[in-house]
Order: structure tokens, then sequence, then C-alpha cells
């Protein structure tokens, strides 16, 4: 299980997902390594949650064809063909690869305007002075279809997409972006700290073992793609070297994010590499429920 979320403010596009991979069996291993946000273009931004064998093949597809890109780049022809990628791939894909497999893609075109259409007593007027420059942009989520095994479902319309998580965990993810997002307006790195930390605890406090890790966080806006930091206690996500690395700084341990078609050349996967997560922050949800034991006691 996996969680990617876009969300969509006013001026820019927010895109976060987890970097775990839980393996079937007895022991419920975990491994924290996993890149699964990819900046295909300096336009273009994609995630995938579901089978890693069926991320892997479309995301080598994608991959393999915007290296020799023919068309002019800009955020619509990419989405319309990264789009047709997916698809066409998705299709080929074995029931067991494509379960639950599906993937969110967000643009930007800095450069270009967002339309907004204006009335005053009825009539159309040109924008107001005061609202701010908006570039154009564009989230979609591509979810499997039930009635048709094989396709795919887009979501274009509302602010929030995710696509992973389900049920009421995704509800309560949802609630934490939509609070969170937006509070610092003018500094999206600091908005963006508060929002993957409330996360990340919420999740350790709801015990969703499948979810976890430090988040990766996309920021699209009017200076296009900016990859953003993230320290949640003692550790820390940065990229070094175009690379993504997670850092303990108590224990100085380091361990790179694999892009996936590195995770698909591991034979034999991995599956113990361990749980890289941020200890004070998991006593932090324990102490969170014990308290909640004792008010509901003491209640009693």
């Amino acid at each position: 299980m996996t969680i990617v979320v876009a969300y969509k403010a006013w001026k820019a596009v927010a895109v976060i997902a987890d970097c775990r991979v839980s393996y079937e069996s007895p022991y419920e291993e975990v491994d924290d390594c996993l890149q699964k946000l990819y900046q295909i273009h300096d336009r273009l931004v994609m995630g995938f949650a579901g089978p890693l064998q069926g991320a892997y093949e479309v995301m080598r597809l994608v991959r393999e064809n915007t290296r020799n890109y023919p068309r002019h780049p800009t955020a619509h022809n990419l989405q319309l063909d990264v789009e047709r990628w997916v698809r066409y791939k998705y299709r080929g894909l074995n029931a067991d690869e494509r379960q639950n497999l599906g993937f969110l893609i967000a643009t930007i075109e800095p450069r270009r305007e967002k339309r907004s259409i204006w009335y005053r007593n009825g009539k159309e007027v040109p924008k107001p002075g005061w609202f701010p420059r908006v570039p154009e942009w564009k989230t979609i989520a591509l979810r499997p279809s039930e009635k048709k095994p094989g396709e795919l479902i887009k979501e274009e319309s509302g602010f929030i997409k995710t696509i992973g998580i389900a049920g009421e965990d995704r509800q309560v993810v949802e609630q934490v972006v939509q609070k969170l997002y937006g509070f610092a307006f003018k500094q999206p790195e600091l908005q963006m700290q508060a929002v993957m930390g409330t996360l990340k605890y919420e999740l350790m406090r709801r015990r969703v073992r499948a979810v976890g890790g430090l988040f990766q966080c996309a920021l699209l806006s009017e200076r296009g793609i900016q990859w953003l930091g993230y320290a949640c206690g003692d550790v820390t996500l940065k990229l070094v070297q175009g690379r993504f690395v997670q850092h303990n700084m108590v224990t100085g341990e380091t361990l790179p994010l694999m892009a996936i078609w590195e995770w698909a050349e591991l034979r034999p996967l991995p599956g113990s590499l361990g749980a890289f997560e941020d200890p004070t922050l998991r006593k932090a949800a324990e102490n969170s429920d014990i308290k909640k034991v004792e008010l509901e006691d003491s209640a009693g």
C-alpha cells in the first residue's frame, strides 16, 4: 500500500508520496527505500501506487519515450502523451500486476497564466489587479476500472487527489492536507514540513504499517518544479547530487532511495533494509495512545 497525494492551491500544486515497500511475509517486512515520485520533464511529475512489477513496466515505457520526445514539450502535450503511454502499457499487464495499480500526473506551465473569467453585474470584466498571477497547472489521477479490466478511469476535477491508501485512512490523510496546506501561504517549504510531519505522525498513530518512511514532496509553481527537503525529528530526506537520501542524524546511517528500475533489477528482492523511521516520533505516537487509554479509563 502507498500514499500519493496532489493538492492544488491558488499558486502551486504540492505532490507528496511515501517511500515504503511492504512485503508479503510472516514477518511483515518493510523497506523505506523506494522513490515513487518522478520528474518526467521540467513540466511534469508522475507518481504511482500499487504492484511494483506493474508500476515498473509502465514507468520504464514512460522513461524510454521521454528520452527522445519528438513533440514540443508543453505541459499539455506531455500530459496527453504520458497518459496515452500509461494506458497502452497498463492494458498489456497481467491481472495481478495491474490490481489496484494507479497513477497520478501533475503538470505546470510556468510561463503561461491560468485563464480566469471574472464577472461584474453579469458582464465579463478583466482580471482585478490585486489577484495574483496563477500559472497554468493540472492534476489527473488514473485509477483501475472495476467494470472494465485493463482500463483506467481518469479523475480531473477537485482540489485534492489521492491514490493508494483507501477507506478511513485516506479520509484522515486528505483532512490533514486540506487543514494544513495554505496556513503559511507565502512559505511553501514551511507549510509542507507541517503537512508531511503531521501525516507521518497520524499514520504511525493509526498503525498503518504499509505506508511510512519519510515523504517525497514536489512543489509545482511559477518557478517550475521544486523538490523540497524534509526533516522530521532526527531523520532527514534531501537531494544529494540529484538523488534522494535519507539520513539519521543520531546513528549516522544513510539510505538512498531506489528508483523503480533499480528496484526491479535486484534479485533477490531486499526485504531486509529495514524501516528508516524516527524513533522520537514513534514514541510520541505510542504515548498519545497511552494517554487516550488513560482518559477513557478515567471517564469510565
